[in-house]
């Protein structure tokens, strides 16, 4: 079973492939077995590699940002900014690859934004770029532990900023952001407080994946299990286009979201069919939006859209979501909070 991700804008529906797929290769022997004697063999040089990424590493974290500058200017192939080719857009809402982006330094910016609030859902604003997946996780993450990006990010001396993602190495990325007209085109912020966290976190995941048009078109569980090892496809909730005999318990809902703390996506299909998306477009297929509250009493659901802070909050009742939502990924992302 092929996975492409060009096949399903948002990257919901394909939890559906990847889980049968997992199924078949661990029967077929393909997942799971024990390494072979050649396995456990390091490879010859990868000392020598290893040393020589922390090497970049170390003079990223410490060098003046002029000559970290300098440095990807000449091509020096370790201090390249994340690649802005392949980039699409985001399907779900029609807008296009960024026009000529370039990589520069904002006027104006935070890391964190000031106030009681360092980094709240409303700092997160998806743009130019179909990566709803990761931009929603963030925000369910910072609706569920806030904490947790903050001790994420490390802003070193030199002006760059360390992303500790966990069980990974670090990333450390230069503040330069791509840019058109002196605006970031990929994640934005609050326009009322320009603060960077969402962007930083998103160029060092693009930059640990390969560049920006990797992060297109993949589903909230590979998000969260950057966050945090382990989660992910464990956490996948089944409803409707899995089992349609299986319905979504806003209960559930409530005791994983406001008694254990979990961070919480709730994604729509890209292939819609026959169940069309709730409210003349509130909600859109192919899409991941993450949740700020649950109200067992009233048994609804309040979600939030990644485009930004201006779509307002978008309440859902328990059928709705049973009608309209084809996945739920729910994890908590860390055991103390």
């Amino acid at each position: 079973m092929a996975l492409t991700r060009s096949l399903f804008p948002g990257g919901v529906g394909r939890a559906v492939v990847i889980v049968l797929t997992a199924a078949v290769l661990a029967v077929c022997g393909l997942v799971g077995a024990a390494p072979s004697a050649a396995d456990a063999t390091p490879c010859p040089g990868c000392g020598k590699a290893q040393r020589s990424t922390g090497a970049a590493e170390e003079l990223k974290r410490t060098a003046p940002l002029a000559k970290l500058r300098e440095l990807r200017d000449s091509g020096a192939a370790r201090f390249q900014e994340p690649a802005l080719h392949s980039v699409e857009g985001d399907p779900a809402s029609g807008a296009s690859g960024p026009p000529d982006a370039r990589y520069a330094e904002l006027d104006e910016y935070r890391l964190f934004a000031e106030g009681d609030d360092p980094v709240h859902w409303r700092h997160i604003r998806q743009q130019q770029i179909g990566d709803c997946w990761l931009m929603a996780t963030m925000g369910a993450i910072a609706a569920a532990d806030p904490g947790l990006i903050r001790e994420m990010i490390t802003a070193n001396p030199n002006g760059t900023y360390t992303v500790a993602f966990p069980g990974a190495r670090p990333v450390t990325v230069t503040p330069d952001l791509p840019l058109h007209d002196g605006k970031p085109v990929f994640a934005g912020s609050d326009p009322e407080q320009r603060v960077i966290w969402p962007a930083i976190l998103e160029k060092a995941y693009a930059q640990r994946e390969g560049g920006y048009g990797e992060l297109e078109n993949w589903h909230s569980g590979a998000a969260m299990s950057a966050f945090k090892p382990g989660s992910g496809l464990g956490d996948y909730l089944p409803s409707f286009l899995m089992n349609p005999l299986i319905r979504t318990d806003v209960d559930d809902l409530y005791a994983r979201f406001a008694e254990r703390g979990e961070a919480m996506t709730l994604s729509t299909s890209p292939l819609s069919g026959d169940r069309p998306l709730m409210r003349e477009g509130e909600l859109v297929s192919g899409h991941v939006y993450f949740v700020v509250a649950v109200d067992a009493a009233a048994d609804t659901v309040t979600v939030r859209n990644p485009w930004g802070e201006h779509t307002g909050d978008i309440v859902l009742t328990e059928d709705e979501i049973n009608r309209n939502i084809t996945a739920i990924h729910s994890s908590l992302m860390r055991e103390e909070r």
